[in-house]
């Protein structure tokens, strides 16, 4: 290829200036990085001068300073020559992007470690930056980041990567110059690189107008990449299309110089979910004032405030959680606009070139002056999270939990450890320092005299604690690898004060399940959930509200202390939250069941209910409200420790216990706390205050069979659970029994048993016993449809599906009858139930079956008019031919 040749195929080469300082970038140029960099040198630097290069397919499409066509770049004899004499001769400085050789050898071989050869024997300083394939790793960084979605792409593209990732760490790694990156993101694969921040033209995509300004706020998400995860985003913003909160605008195809008025016009951009920053679209639409959502991790954040000083002002969302993210910025306009204020504010900081000049000039002038107003954080950003760890003799199980908090996905570094050895007599100690050892400043141990209670750990470690959230981790339990990444994004996004996630037990341990139903609920209402039941401290807690309110431990409490810290914390929070599918927390039952809620005797377990008590009554007024959080201490701790210790005590322990519990009823059992529990639990509590020992063990044994069915008796039209203990005629006892707030659907469905069906004369006869006495109201219902509901239901009016058949309870007897004139049955399936009142409701219960029968009358029953047969729940259907 001759030299003429080689004109038409390059831009010339610039004049040489004459600046002291002459930095040449290439040969990627990736995202025009290089070229704005160049810029912002030229522009902003005294004395200096920058161009960049690029070789390329389209060399006319790509905006740099030298432009080459990438098959003249490889295959040029004469080319390569040139480029190394200008580069060499010309320039004090030369940025190396992504391990790629600005020229080739003699032999046309691309070997950038022969380049830098030659640059430093020509005196040249060289650095290098990597942009983010050319050194993330995708077996590693899917470890980092597990959402990244490289199955999407081709397999053999995967191994490709893999292999030029791997030379390229190995070569950066080998490298004797400064190195950067162009997110935080790829500092592991870089150790010792800095950060150098995407710059952009910020006039260029500057916008006044506000966003959610309109009825229908505009949302758009560009999938440019399988690692922006548009499989995930597309269906739910799709969705929400679909259902009218948004309009949503896929971007693709669109010339880079139309982009600007597109994201002008929208009001929220997704950028990505699941790659753990940020890129230059972010920085764009953060530039034109809109709302940016992606998934910064914890940890880029972090170093961003470290480096910067400033936050991120991306909203956080992922896979789980990106529906709601949008539904609640659309929901909050104000926020939204902060946002978009905060997010202009930050890309005039951090990425409109001075800052991305000062990083370089680390490198080219480390004497001069700062050219933008970016500082690092005067002090280490706070950690996000500290977690405490009360410690007593737990060798066996300890290393277990400090190994999950080693595997934290939120990484180590956003996490201040303090580990509080309470006068261990085993190892404990010493694997507590050997863990310290290992990972420096943010773990502290603290070794103190046993105290008895874990209430002096806990309080020793919020003494030490400096993260902006706290949690509790009990030193024979276990998390998941990202519960505190899950537990402080969901804070931060949903701006909570106390979240928490899903126990789960180790072994036997006993741990509320029904709260976890809820899934994910950004605002937990303490007076309308389960959370009365779910009081441990194995939650995040905002520390703010910790010192604001001044909580702490009591430490005069062996047993539930973290019941008063929890409760406190959450009758004053801002906002509580769950994520009831995830952050798991695993809790284990010691097989020596040696922790102090096991080994406390009655005095100290009802000392330690008092105080809990005490608490709810000095935060919350007398009122529905304070009965709902009472409730749990009658029917859960009362109840539980009466299940656990009534049969082993002896008649002075049972005196004291009954004491205690009559003390406990008469300042806090309202008629309404009573009315309001579970008829079983109700009677129990009742049978106590009587202090009649064997009603009350015999009514702890009914609780724990639950399987068992029990009979339901109506008096004066009220219905009651007649269990042990119940006497009809006694009035004053009754009212323990009777079945008021709970809706024991399952209980009342147990009432009757497995129906018969047969056709006698001209009648479907059905029959089976029943457990229903007294004086009940009740009728039988016939639904002409199959889609009728299969289980028991309750409404508030009888049943008003289908048509009243022929009903009859002989409640002496204990049977029901149900009696349907054939005559008036078409070829249809009809479900028979017996429609029952209990209390202010109405319980359509269908009928229990089994198999298949013909219905058949007549002489040797040859005529048959259909099959009675059990549906897939187990209940009867009528199948008439």
């Amino acid at each position: 290829m001759d030299v003429s040749t080689i004109r038409d195929l390059v831009d010339p080469f610039p004049d040489v200036h004459a600046a002291s300082t002459r930095v040449f970038l290439g040969p990627a140029n990736s995202a025009g990085q290089a070229g704005q960099w160049a810029k912002a040198l030229g522009r902003l630097a005294d004395d200096t001068w920058a161009i960049s290069y690029r070789y390329c397919v389209t060399p006319h499409l790509a905006p740099a300073h030298l432009r080459v066509d990438s098959n003249l770049a490889r295959y040029s004899i004469d080319w390569n020559p040139r480029l190394r004499d200008f580069v060499v001769e010309s320039f004090t400085h030369v940025l190396i992007e992504s391990n790629h050789a600005l020229w080739s050898g003699p032999d046309l071989d691309f070997d950038n470690r022969a380049v830098l050869e030659e640059l430093k024997a020509a005196g040249v300083s060289v650095a290098m930056v990597a942009h983010g394939s050319d050194v993330k790793i995708p077996s590693v960084y899917r470890h980092l980041h597990p959402d990244t979605q490289y199955e999407q792409l081709d397999p053999d593209l995967v191994d490709t990567l893999e292999t030029i990732a791997r030379r390229n760490v190995e070569d950066f790694a080998a490298f004797d110059g400064p190195t950067f990156v162009t997110s935080p993101v790829l500092i592991p694969f870089v150790p010792g690189s800095r950060w150098l921040p995407l710059t952009l033209d910020v006039e260029r995509w500057t916008c006044d107008r506000p966003v959610l300004g309109r009825e229908r706020p505009v949302v758009v998400h560009s999938p440019s990449s399988a690692q922006k995860n548009s499989v995930w985003i597309d269906p739910v913003l799709q969705e929400l299309h679909d259902e009218g909160v948004l309009e949503y605008r896929r971007l693709q195809g669109i010339p880079h110089d139309e982009m600007p008025d597109v994201i002008r016009d929208a009001d929220i951009v997704v950028e990505q979910l699941g790659a753990g920053g940020y890129g230059v679209a972010a920085c764009e639409a953060m530039a034109a004032g809109r709302v940016v959502v992606g998934t910064v991790d914890p940890t880029i954040r972090r170093h961003i405030k470290a480096v910067t000083g400033h936050d991120v002002p991306i909203v956080r969302a992922t896979r789980e959680t990106i529906a709601e993210v949008v539904r609640e910025l659309v929901a909050d306009p104000e926020r939204s606009r902060r946002l978009g204020a905060e997010g202009v504010e930050y890309v005039n900081a951090i990425h409109d070139g001075r800052y991305a000049a000062d990083v370089l000039r680390t490198w080219i002038d480390p004497e001069g002056e700062p050219l933008s107003d970016v500082r690092p954080a005067e002090t280490p950003p706070e950690p996000d999270c500290t977690v405490i760890v009360a410690v007593h003799n737990t060798a066996t199980y300890l290393p277990e939990a400090l190994a999950s908090l080693e595997r934290q996905t939120i990484g180590l570094d956003a996490l201040q450890l303090v580990l509080v050895d309470d006068g261990s007599t085993d190892d404990s100690g010493r694997i507590l320092d050997e863990f310290a050892a290992r990972h420096g400043d943010n773990v502290v141990v603290i070794h103190q005299p046993p105290s008895g209670t874990p209430a002096v750990p806990f309080n020793r470690g919020l003494e030490r604690a400096t993260g902006r959230y706290v949690f509790f981790l009990g030193s024979d339990d276990v998390l998941d690898d990202d519960a505190l990444e899950l537990l402080v994004g969901h804070a931060d996004g949903w701006e909570s004060d106390v979240v928490f996630g899903r126990m789960e037990p180790i072994g036997e341990r006993a741990v509320p399940i029904l709260i976890y139903r809820a899934g994910r609920v950004r605002d937990m209402d303490l007076y309308a959930s389960r959370l009365p039941y779910n009081l441990s401290n194995t939650k995040l807690f905002r520390r703010e509200l910790v010192e604001r309110l001044g909580l702490r431990y009591r430490e005069d409490m062996r047993q539930r202390c973290d019941q008063p810290f929890t409760l406190t914390a959450m009758v004053n929070a801002r906002r509580i939250s769950m994520i009831g599918d995830g952050a798991t927390y695993h809790a284990r039952e010691r097989h020596d069941r040696s922790n102090v809620t096991y080994t406390a005797d009655a005095v100290e377990k009802y000392a330690s209910t008092e105080i809990v008590m005490e608490t709810i009554a000095d935060c919350i007024p007398p009122g529905p409200q304070r009965d709902h959080v009472m409730k749990r201490q009658f029917d859960n701790t009362i109840r539980g420790d009466l299940r656990d210790s009534l049969a082993l005590r002896d008649d002075v322990e049972r005196a004291f216990v009954f004491d205690r519990i009559e003390d406990l009823a008469q300042r806090y059992l309202t008629d309404n706390l009573f009315r309001r529990m579970h008829v079983i639990h109700r009677a129990i509590i009742a049978a106590a205050l009587r202090r009649d020992v064997e009603t009350t063990l015999a009514l702890l044994q009914a609780d724990e069979d639950k399987g068992r069915g029990v009979d339901l008796h109506v008096v004066d039209g009220r219905a009651h659970f007649a269990y042990p203990g119940f006497d009809p005629a006694d009035a004053e006892s009754r009212p323990a029994y009777e079945i008021t707030y709970e809706k024991p659907v399952k209980r009342i469905a147990s009432l009757f048993g497995r129906a018969k069906a047969l056709l006698d004369g001209g009648s479907v006869v059905i029959t089976g016993r029943s457990r229903v006495r007294g004086a009940p109201t009740y009728a039988g219902r016939l639904v002409r449809d199959s889609s009728a509901p299969s289980e028991a239901t309750h409404a508030k009016r009888p049943p008003q599906r289908g048509r009243e058949i022929d009903a009859h309870l002989d409640t002496e007897a204990g049977t029901y009858r149900l009696t349907i004139d054939a005559g008036t049955l078409a070829e249809r399936v009809y479900r028979p139930s017996i429609a029952l009142q209990v209390g202010d409701l109405w319980y359509d219960v269908p009928l229990r079956f089994e198999g298949e029968h013909p219905l058949r009358t007549g002489l040797l029953r040859r005529r048959s008019i259909g099959v009675a047969r059990a549906d897939d729940a187990g209940h009867l259907v009528l199948d008439v031919e």
